[in-house]
Formats: structure tokens, C-alpha cells, sequence
């Protein structure tokens, strides 16, 4: 309506690969849960305490983003921008707003947030920091020690994945780095 929407929201980040003119997309999250009502004109307003449809949408996003890209440089080092992100997931929780509940049954914002700060799953954190800042960010000097720091976080994601039957975190990864790292491995 005039009014009412229900929208798609594609949300991605990206980080030069030091050394080179490339760039490596570390996060990118396709969601298509958002649903608000805004009336022409009318002001938004972030309220950390609070859920507003929008804005509490695009914080959360924003520190999701942020999170992923202070991850890769620093093991953990993204932990006080996920700490908002989840602040701001459980409020939205709390409404019963579409697209927050863990217990959807879909994956969600919720399911996400609760994923990075899962224990379970801080080698995923941390392969962050060591796939891009050990990893790409050392292919032009050392190749090979590169590569095999990637195989290495590969390794490890994979007993994360056998000891987890559905991660949606562990799922957004791949899907950010699939090309990537058949790239990076291509002739070896």
C-alpha cells in the first residue's frame, strides 16, 4: 500500500587485499524478510533501545558489516560491533517483528547473530583474521604460505560443519568466498 511495505534488502562488504588493487568481499546477505510501514516524509530515528522497523534494521546490518570487517583484521576483533547487533536482534525479538525469531524456521537475523556469538563457533570468527589477514593479504609476498594458511582454515571450517548440522553463519562464508578460494587454488 501507500504505507505498508515488504522489501528485499541485499547488504554487502567488501576489503582491499593488501598488497594488490584487488578487493575481497568478505560478507554479503541477501533478506528478504522486511517488511515496515513509513509514511512519505516522516523522519527515522535510531533509538538503541527501542525497534523501529528501518533503522533498527540498517543499524543491525551496519554492525554485522562492521563486525565481519574488524574480524578480519584482528581475531575477535569484531566482537563489540556484534554485541550491538545482537542488543539490537534480541528488542526486535521481543516484538515478534518478521524476520528476527530464531524459532522462524528460515534463517534469519536472529538465527545469524546468535550463530557468530555461539561459541561453537569462535574458530569460525577467528579463520576470519586468518583467511584474509594470514591468507590474501600474504599471496603477492608468499604465496604458498598463503595457500596453505587458506587450506588450513578450510580444515577447520569443515569440523565446525560436522559438528553443526545447519549454519547459516558457516553458509554466508562460503557463499562470500566459493569463487574465491577455487581462484586461489586453481593449478595447485
Amino acid at each position: 500500500s501507500l504505507t505498508e511495505f515488504r522489501a528485499r534488502v541485499v547488504v554487502a562488504s567488501r576489503r582491499p587485499i593488501y598488497g594488490t588493487v584487488q578487493r575481497t568481499t568478505v560478507s554479503q546477505f541477501s533478506d528478504q524478510e522486511w517488511q515496515f510501514v513509513y509514511n512519505r516524509g516522516a523522519p527515522l530515528f535510531f533509538r538503541p533501545d527501542v525497534y523501529e522497523p528501518i533503522t533498527s534494521l540498517i543499524n543491525f546490518y551496519v554492525y554485522i558489516l562492521l563486525g565481519f570487517d574488524y574480524d578480519t583484521f584482528d581475531d575477535l576483533g569484531g566482537s563489540p560491533y556484534f554485541e550491538q547487533a545482537r542488543r539490537i536482534s534480541d528488542i526486535a525479538s521481543n516484538t515478534g517483528a518478521v524476520g528476527w525469531s530464531s524459532l522462524s524456521g528460515e534463517a534469519g537475523r536472529g538465527d545469524l547473530i546468535s550463530q557468530i556469538m555461539d561459541p561453537r563457533f569462535r574458530d569460525l570468527r577467528v579463520a576470519y583474521a586468518d583467511y584474509h589477514l594470514r591468507g590474501l593479504d600474504r599471496f603477492v609476498t608468499d604465496s604458498d604460505a598463503a595457500q596453505r594458511t587458506m587450506l588450513d582454515v578450510i580444515i577447520r571450517l569443515e569440523a565446525i560443519a560436522d559438528e553443526v548440522q545447519r549454519s547459516y553463519y558457516l553458509d554466508q562464508f562460503f557463499t562470500a568466498k566459493s569463487k574465491e578460494i577455487a581462484s586461489a587454488f586453481k593449478g595447485s
